[in-house]
């Protein structure tokens, strides 16, 4: 091997590996699942335990119907928690950054809600052992494309 490319693969494969981790550790945008969402330090914050799903629900753009992504509720008893994740599906997933908020209100509680402009999901968390939440997410999507979901009741207590 020449003398240039070994420095060029002694340079090159370091700087790579270190801007994909820089990338992926960069914003909500680097987590692709609900699951990595939940543990992800810009999604839930969980570090131990199991992320369940108790609830999701589509969101669809109130014109077109295009499915533009899914609301999900989350619980963890180790943290004793629920969380809120909304995210984009996977035609929109990754793709230019959107409005995408989820809110999470815990029974005599004020709302919480994480919005922004994200290229993935949105999440919220907040304590609610032995109490009943209600949730929302919404979406926009390419052009004028928008739609939200919401479980209007107060549930899933626990």
């Amino acid at each position: 091997m020449t003398t240039l490319a070994t420095a060029l693969r002694r340079t090159v494969l370091p700087l790579a590996l270190a801007l994909g981790a820089t990338a992926a550790l960069s914003s909500p945008a680097s987590a692709h699942t609900v699951t990595s969402a939940a543990f992800s330090e810009y999604g839930c914050k969980w570090t131990k335990g199991y992320a369940v799903e108790l609830e999701s629900l589509p969101i669809h753009d109130e014109w077109t119907g295009t499915r533009l992504g899914t609301v999900h509720l989350l619980w963890n008893s180790s943290h004793g928690q629920n969380c809120v994740v909304t995210r984009r599906t996977d035609s929109l997933h990754g793709g230019p950054p959107g409005v995408i908020s989820a809110s999470l209100t815990v029974e005599g509680e004020r709302l919480r809600q994480e919005y922004g402009d994200y290229s993935h999901y949105a999440a919220v968390v907040a304590d609610a052992a032995g109490k009943c939440v209600r949730y929302s997410g919404y979406i926009t999507g390419p052009g004028d494309w928008e739609g939200a979901a919401t479980q209007i009741r107060f549930g899933f207590c626990g």
